[in-house]
């Protein structure tokens, strides 16, 4: 015969959790505030392992019964349902002259599911370092089906599953709406900082979120840095306060920042692109474009964030050719909207007026597929820019406002704007998005390339 599976715990009632080797009791993830006796969760596992069943009161094995007088069933159901937060009656069901059932529906947990989940953690983890649309809605599948199997234990799949709903609603990938996916992230990464306190790429999540969508850089600031004063090493949160840094106009800052990063997590390819995108943003074209080169030449080789990224540089350093071509291998890779933004900004740019306008036709079209779940402003922007159409431009860059673009943190770094930096409508747009005043800023006004 099989040796039967071995039980670690039982999810009842209104998401609570009895944990059968700590010996206590969890609602939503949290310790009860008023824990039960050692002897109270004995009675209380014993009837969570016959629900349903009606149990007379001198069956109840972990009490003994009195030689005279009433058992105490009684009195212990009643302070395990007030320790719970809820009436004896709502969980346990007196059956008169006989005894007490358990009325909630239980689910035991085996050992083996927090294998699974385990497992399926790890292969979401795997997936989400991919950065493809397709990978990424994989990697929030398994995790959520890994917090389903084991929603107790793993506090680093929120986590992940908070990363995969933002990265879908990036504008450079447009999969689904922000006003949709941040909410689902942000609980996600308030479930995960509940459940360990000192977890800093929960706390680092939450300071990405109130800086790209909320566009709260005090509130960013705090969490970031208090993230990296739990873990001054998590990778992630280092990356996240790099762009906080570049926004802010702190670019040393931010370049030692995404260097600790990549340095740390030198196999974590988002980081390992984003290297040289910071230099971009801070003025170093030539150091972006030694690390792009290394990002895509060297390490990962058809990675459409690395290849879009080197484009930038390339397009920087007026180097058009090749800027074209990365941005054609990143298409070829990944048919994502910040490729063809950039396509279609450096196509107008070097006159080519259709071509650009079928970067913009097949933004529109990618929409009405259902390939994205909304057409990016600031990609439409983009384009507009090179076109040198002021005020569609500046209209899309409004239209980003209101979608919550994450790349509008980059305003006051990005060269690209530099046909409407001088509009009042762009200052306002810089207010809007509360970018503060940094001690160093590059320069970034109109120039000959």
């Amino acid at each position: 015969m099989a040796t039967p599976e071995k039980v670690i715990g039982y999810e009842f009632y209104r998401n609570f959790f009895a944990d059968a080797r700590s010996r206590r009791v969890f609602r939503n993830g949290k310790p009860l505030s008023d824990p039960l006796t050692a002897k109270e969760f004995e009675v209380l596992e014993f009837f969570l392992k016959r629900p349903k069943e009606v149990i007379a009161r001198q069956s109840v094995e972990p009490l003994q019964m009195p030689a005279a007088g009433r058992s105490p069933i009684d009195n212990y159901l009643s302070k395990i349902a007030k320790k719970i937060g809820v009436a004896r009656n709502e969980l346990f069901l007196l059956v008169r002259e006989i005894g007490f059932s358990l009325v909630a529906n239980v689910r035991p947990i085996f050992a083996s599911d927090l294998e699974r989940a385990g497992d399926l953690f790890k292969a979401s983890e795997l997936h989400f370092n991919t950065h493809t649309v397709r990978s990424m809605r994989d990697s929030l599948r398994q995790s959520l089906l890994a917090l389903k199997i084991n929603p107790h234990g793993l506090p680093e799949a929120h986590v992940t599953a908070a990363f995969d709903y933002i990265n879908l609603s990036l504008a450079a990938y447009s999969a689904e709406p922000p006003r949709e996916a941040i909410p689902e992230a942000r609980q996600h990464a308030k479930d995960a900082f509940k459940k360990d306190p000192r977890s800093s790429r929960a706390l680092g999540l939450l300071g990405l979120i109130s800086l790209i969508y909320d566009y709260d850089w005090p509130k960013a600031k705090e969490q970031l840095e208090g993230a990296l004063g739990i873990d001054p090493n998590d990778s992630a949160t280092l990356l996240s306060y790099a762009h906080y840094l570049i926004g802010a106009r702190r670019p040393k800052d931010a370049v030692k920042a995404v260097e600790k990063a990549a340095r740390i997590a030198p196999t974590d390819l988002i980081i390992h692109a984003s290297a040289g995108w910071i230099h971009l943003l801070a003025g170093d074209v030539n150091g972006a474009i030694e690390l792009g080169e290394n990002t895509v030449r060297d390490f990962y080789s058809g990675f459409a964030p690395g290849h879009v990224m080197l484009g930038w540089a390339y397009e920087a350093a007026g180097r058009f050719e090749p800027a074209l071509k990365e941005y054609m291998l990143s298409l070829e890779n990944e048919y994502m909207p910040a490729a063809l933004a950039a396509l279609g900004h450096l196509e107008a740019k070097l006159g080519n007026r259709q071509r650009a306008e079928q970067a913009l036709d097949e933004l529109n079209e990618l929409y009405n597929q259902g390939a994205i779940s909304y057409v990016p402003g600031y990609a439409k922007a983009l384009i507009f820019a090179g076109l040198n159409d002021i005020n569609r431009c500046l209209d899309s860059l409004e239209e980003a406002y209101d979608q919550h673009c994450d790349w509008l943190i980059h305003l006051e770094v990005e060269r690209r704007w530099d046909p409407v930096r001088d509009s009042d409508r762009f200052e306002k747009l810089v207010q809007m998005v509360g970018i503060p005043t940094g001690t160093e800023r590059p320069n970034l006004r109109r120039s000959s390339d």
